[in-house]
């Protein structure tokens, strides 16, 4: 890494301990921390030709990001936030860098937040939202479920609902970061509290405790870590070596694995926490996403979405 690169890299570092880390570690309001949220991600420039509607799927507000050129194919993300913070404005940036790299037309849905809802709330929004979709003529095979951070456990957790409903499935799973363990129980949360930039345990407990409401720590509703992985479409898993959820990927590696699920496990070196909010700034992040672009490709032209044979 060259001294230009370094001194930029430790620049947004600084940055996030200062203005994500640091205060996630205190009682803040929970309005102080996502305007917070939302100011620090709102810096993320969009693509050139952006297009952004809003619109309604099934009665859940959501942001349709994507370029003129857009096909008729969808990735249906869900953002981050632990469950409490995050919307589709703050994550706008990176849904116009999915949209610009895939071809695809980017969902967003605002889902309720904890702790003033708790679970199955947001999980319902995004049911919701899915049903959405296809009402407006998208089949399964021309979706892909995405999300990072908390939305990665709400995407997987949705894939789990539609399999135990016996549902037809999207064509692929994207997951950035997610926070599938709701116990923290991972070694990595320990062993990279000081070498994450981003993400305190702190944080992930308030917006767990308050999205799991009774529900146990362990319900694979809050925690899909623990769910049956069994049947699950292809999964494309991306994190950083330095992020206190490093580890929620490598079980759920192995889980997928054991199931007999497809799973590309990719950890970048010396990256934090949802990462590929940065590709403007960030080489590695660029990377990233220009790996989603490839994999979703490759799930599409399989199942025929790109040549006009839909496939359910």
């Amino acid at each position: 890494m060259n001294m230009k690169k370094r001194v930029l890299y430790q620049f947004i570092k600084t940055n996030l301990r200062m203005w994500s880390k640091t205060p996630s570690r205190y009682p803040l309001p929970i309005g102080v921390l996502r305007s917070g949220m939302e100011l620090g991600t709102r810096l993320m420039p969009l693509q050139p030709g952006t297009q952004v509607e809003t619109l309604q799927l099934n009665g859940v507000s959501t942001e349709c990001v994507s370029q003129a050129t857009a096909e008729e194919v969808a990735i249906l993300h869900f953002h981050g936030g632990g469950f409490m913070l995050g919307s589709p404005a703050s994550h706008r940036g990176l849904a116009s860098e999915l949209a610009a790299r895939t071809g695809a037309k980017v969902y967003v849905p605002d889902y309720r937040l904890a702790p003033e809802h708790a679970c199955p709330a947001a999980l319902d929004d995004c049911l919701a939202a899915w049903q959405g979709l296809l009402e407006m003529g998208f089949v399964p095979g021309n979706i892909v479920l995405s999300g990072d951070s908390a939305g990665g456990a709400l995407a997987l957790a949705l894939a789990q609902t539609l399999r135990d409903a016996n549902q037809a499935l999207p064509a692929a799973l994207v997951l950035m970061s997610p926070y599938l363990d709701s116990t923290l129980e991972a070694d990595s949360i320990h062993t990279c509290r000081r070498r994450d930039p981003m993400l305190t345990r702190q944080l992930l407990k308030r917006g767990s405790d308050g999205y799991r409401g009774e529900l146990p720590a362990d319900d694979p509703r809050v925690s899909p870590l623990f769910g049956d992985q069994t049947g699950l479409p292809p999964i494309l898993l991306q994190v950083g070596s330095e992020e206190i959820l490093r580890d929620d990927a490598i079980r759920l590696t192995a889980r997928c694995k054991s199931a007999g699920v497809a799973i590309t496990h990719q950890v970048f070196p010396g990256m934090w926490h949802d990462f590929q909010l940065f590709s403007r700034f960030v080489d590695e992040a660029g990377v990233a996403l220009d790996d989603i672009a490839a994999f979703v490709a490759l799930q599409w032209e399989q199942t025929g979405a790109r040549t006009g044979h839909d496939t359910v």
